[in-house]
């Protein structure tokens, strides 16, 4: 399968400074990757080299299988939105329409997509930043791209709707959009994103599913545990030489272990029928695993570069 983005070697350099330090990145048609990395990583001159806008120093970007310059399927929506406050939504996105030389009939539909069907008579001056914001999507989503570049997409959004908003990019992963995006939000990227490329000072830390990245860090496990209050030293007795820390909660304690013993706990825990009441195992979550990327050395090598 051609992926959808691929850069080889990919480099950005301006003047002493460089913003993208040779990153190999593949991205397959129907995947949403999440690009996260702290403010200066490097993120938004990897996108403008995705759109066109500006070229790599050293190294070879593809997108859609040509140079970017030359990919007319792409949709953008930049973190700052910024739209004429005297036009309708409806005029904004004929006049991106024609930019696109898409037909405007289908205007109406994309802001009904975005839950904006019921306001596009109005200017946008009287729109709040969150409906501002889903009109930045409607205007990404013009001509049905193939491939979505979105820099902190759910700025100003409730949480209906950004759940509203992911699910859009569900249907459009369906129908094998390709959609690569920025945020800081990383709890709810863990859930939408199909992979995770985390950048450092230009370079390409990691990338790859959640779970291979959580077990290459070698990140550890916790397991909260609800026993019968009368059985607490029989189950401390039983799960040695694991150490259970009392949360704040009614008889729940927690063990934590390496990733590589989870299984091997748990099969322990589960022998103690009729002393366990409940279990909850916690996982690594991005927010993890973002911070024991970060914390590496700027000349680690990349974790998981390709496909």
């Amino acid at each position: 399968m051609t992926p959808s983005i691929k850069l080889s070697g990919a480099s950005k350099y301006f003047g002493d400074h460089t913003a993208v330090d040779h990153v190999n990145l593949d991205v397959l048609p129907g995947e949403c990757v999440a690009l996260v990395g702290h403010n200066g990583a490097g993120k938004t001159t990897l996108f403008k080299m995705l759109l066109g806008l500006v070229s790599p120093s050293s190294g070879v970007v593809e997108v859609l299988g040509q140079a970017p310059s030359q990919s007319k399927k792409i949709g953008f929506l930049p973190e700052s939105v910024i739209f004429q406050r005297a036009m309708t939504g409806l005029e904004l996105l004929h006049f991106f329409s024609k930019l696109k030389n898409a037909p405007i009939e289908n205007c109406p539909e994309l802001l009904e997509q975005v839950g904006l069907d019921g306001v596009g008579h109005k200017a946008v001056g009287t729109y709040s930043k969150g409906m501002r914001q889903r009109l930045g999507l409607a205007q990404a989503l013009i001509g049905s791209p193939d491939l979505l570049i979105l820099d902190e997409p759910t700025s100003g959004l409730d949480p209906s709707s950004r759940r509203g908003f992911y699910r859009l990019l569900d249907e459009m992963r369906g129908n094998g959009t390709t959609i690569i995006l920025s945020s800081h939000a990383l709890t709810e990227l863990e859930a939408y994103t199909s992979r995770v490329a985390i950048m450092k000072s230009g370079k390409l830390l990691a990338y790859g599913q959640l779970s291979d990245l959580a077990e290459k860090s070698n990140l550890p496990v916790s397991i909260d545990i609800q026993f019968s209050a009368d059985k607490k030293d029989h189950i401390l007795l039983q799960l040695k030489p694991y150490e259970l820390v009392p949360l704040e909660r009614d008889n729940w304690f927690r063990l934590t272990c390496p990733v590589q013993e989870k299984m091997h706990v748990l099969q322990r825990v589960t022998f103690l029928e009729g002393v366990v009441r409940n279990i909850k195992i916690n996982e690594p979550t991005l927010d993890n695993v973002y911070e024991y990327f970060q914390q590496t050395k700027d000349d680690n090598s990349e974790v998981g570069g390709g496909l």
